[in-house]
């Protein structure tokens, strides 16, 4: 199957295939795409592949490449069917028109039908068929008309065995204009009007969406509700699914003997895939609203919407909801560029990215800014968290501007191509398929490395082991005297210009799981007594930070400066591995996702130091 974005290709391709199909990557890239056998009411003996959305045979993204590549493959399947827009029938026939100079064998499918029908229109689907010279059908791929006659169709169709693939050179100006001539003079000939009264009043919602002022209310008010959605609404699911690994994690070491091999099992392993679990919902989330976003028609007119001033940073309009999204999680907003079609653009975006200050940071945020926050003026501290989520969005800013001069991000296009697809009502089924598929294969693709990664950073912090299961105290001990806690002493004189003590530094390297692990990892190194109330152990972790000093001397690790170049190094810092195996799994390599956690962690560091020294300087503890 081939056809323009937006031509309703997927919608006919789940009722050919119904749900048995499976989400694939091509050969050697991740670009993914979906291939079942037909679905067995219809009694047809074929293998259906969806392949990514064209608007020509020029493909700039990743994804176009790879769909032309499969498409001039003339080798690999015996059928195209190519799917195009009633409503925008010139522009998709343009393609079209492409495609048959390739000597493939064609079956024109036409879709939206029934919104033609809303604009006063019909389509004369023989004449159509004349015209192009290729078999023609309508379809209704949400309401499943049309797809028995497709079916028919396929069956009489006979490949007309191997023909030649004449790949055409780049075309000129001339050729293009002659092409557009063309199809356009097939588009007046086969559409009509309909007859006076057959058709009821059509209102263009473009008026509303696409107006300078209402339009861009209209987006940041749809804009806030999926990232409410994604902040709030997961944050329930996330926290049974943290209980169950909770309560996992505790009955395994309940039930088996307490031995070496117990903890890695719980703390290791069962702990590594709940970090992987827990983001489900807000991945399945970000999928269902941008699933019915993109199938309603308006995800298009959003990037239209805020393509102007997001352009002057090199980025598009497509680069909006991603970044938004790293508000809430960095893993799902950077699965989320998959729908930025230049590569540049999605590399660029996917890049800064980790500097919106997402969710994970919050705990930390909160303890830092209650520790230098007057008590009798928590206004202070709400300024003070609204100043790092603004930091970050001037961080993404600067970074993104400086990025994108460099060479790595030069190429690609620069500006936004976009076909509005038309108006038309979300087909729920289909919405939650793409997304139960989708965050299926977030799992499959990200989860093994992100567990190998937890495990081997709890190894590195709890080797080798001290003590025995059940002691008090054990898992300090055990920490403390871990690998990692000695080069954590090692380290000391360079964490020591950012304020930390080797404790503090052991906490960071353990937050590397996840950032909110900070706090949990200073409740342990500092042996603050735990209990089951939130808001009394943090009242216990402040107090407890007020008496830490540097080993030997009277000096105190938490001041007003240390906290406040705490706060700078965990507003910039890549301090996250899952969101790093997320950006390889996307990109494909680890290069920008290395250069990322070099490039960020470091700023965040040099950075923290300068403000500790400097406020030191002029004699602010």
């Amino acid at each position: 199957m081939a056809g323009p974005c937006n031509a309703g290709k997927t919608t006919l391709f789940n009722g050919l295939t119904g749900s048995n199909y499976k989400t694939v990557n091509y050969p050697g890239s991740t670009v993914s795409f979906s291939k079942g056998p037909a679905k067995r009411s219809l009694a047809l003996d074929a293998v259906i592949e969806d392949t990514p959305g064209l608007n020509s045979l020029r493909g700039d993204s990743s994804d176009q490449k790879m769909a032309l590549g499969k498409l001039s493959s003339r080798d690999s399947y015996d059928l195209m069917i190519a799917v195009v827009d009633a409503t925008q029938l010139s522009r998709h026939l343009y393609l079209i028109d492409q495609l048959k100079e390739w000597a493939h064998d064609i079956l024109l499918c036409v879709t939206m039908n029934d919104l033609l029908k809303s604009q006063g229109r019909q389509l004369d689907v023989q004449a159509l068929s004349r015209e192009m010279g290729v078999k023609a059908v309508a379809i209704d791929g949400r309401k499943k008309k049309g797809i028995r006659d497709l079916v028919e169709e396929i069956r009489r169709f006979l490949p007309q065995g191997e023909t030649a693939i004449h790949k055409q050179g780049h075309p000129s100006k001339d050729q293009i204009r002659a092409r557009y001539r063309k199809v356009e003079a097939i588009e007046d000939k086969v559409i009509s009007p309909l007859p006076t009264g057959a058709s009821g009043k059509w209102f263009n919602p473009d008026r509303l969406f696409l107006h300078p002022v209402l339009g861009g209310v209209i987006f940041i008010a749809i804009m806030f509700s999926v990232f409410s959605a994604i902040f709030w609404f997961a944050t329930p699911f996330m926290n049974v699914i943290d209980s169950f690994f909770g309560m996992l994690i505790q009955g395994t070491k309940q039930l088996l003997p307490a031995i070496w091999v117990t903890d890695i099992l719980a703390d290791g392993v069962i702990a590594g895939i709940g970090s992987v679990v827990i983001f489900l919902p807000q991945i399945a989330i970000l999928f269902l609203a941008m699933g019915y976003l993109e199938d309603t028609g308006y995800l298009a007119r959003g990037a239209m919407v805020i393509d102007k001033p997001l352009s002057k940073i090199g980025l598009n309009g497509k680069s909006f909801v991603p970044l938004l999204s790293g508000f809430a999680c960095a893993i799902p907003a950077i699965m989320a560029a998959r729908t930025i079609s230049s590569r540049k653009e999605r590399l660029l975006t996917i890049f800064i990215i980790p500097l919106m200050s997402c969710s994970a940071r919050l705990p930390v945020y909160v303890l830092l800014l209650s520790f230098i926050t007057p008590r009798e003026k928590p206004w202070i501290g709400g300024i003070c968290m609204a100043g790092l989520y603004i930091g970050g969005i001037v961080a993404a800013t600067v970074a993104a501007t400086v990025a994108s001069k460099l060479p790595a991000f030069r190429h690609g296009s620069g500006s936004l191509l976009l076909e509005l697809p038309a108006y038309r009502k979300p087909q729920l089924k289909l919405v939650v398929s793409s997304a139960y598929h989708r965050s299926k294969q977030y799992l499959r693709k990200a989860g093994p490395t992100i567990v190998v990664i937890s495990l081997a950073l709890w190894t590195f912090t709890h080797l080798p082991l001290q003590g025995t299961a059940g002691e008090e105290g054990r898992e300090y001990a055990t920490v403390s005297q871990s690998y990692g806690s000695k080069i954590g002493k090692v380290l000391e004189p360079v964490m020591k210009p950012m304020g930390l003590d080797w404790r503090g530094g052991v906490a960071m390297m353990m937050g590397f799981a996840a950032r909110e692990v900070f706090v949990s990892s200073m409740v342990l190194m500092y042996r603050v007594e735990e209990t089951d109330d939130d808001e009394a152990l943090r009242a216990g972790l402040l107090r407890r930070m007020q008496e830490v000093t540097f080993a030997g001397t009277d000096q105190k690790v938490y001041t007003f400066s240390s906290c406040l170049g705490l706060l700078f190094f965990f507003a910039i810092a890549l301090q996250c591995f899952p969101t790093v195996v997320i950006a390889k799994t996307e990109i494909g390599s680890w290069k920008l996702p290395l250069i990322q956690l070099g490039i960020f962690t470091g700023t965040a560091y040099v950075g923290a130091v300068v403000i500790v020294q400097v406020l030191r300087a002029f004699g602010v503890a």
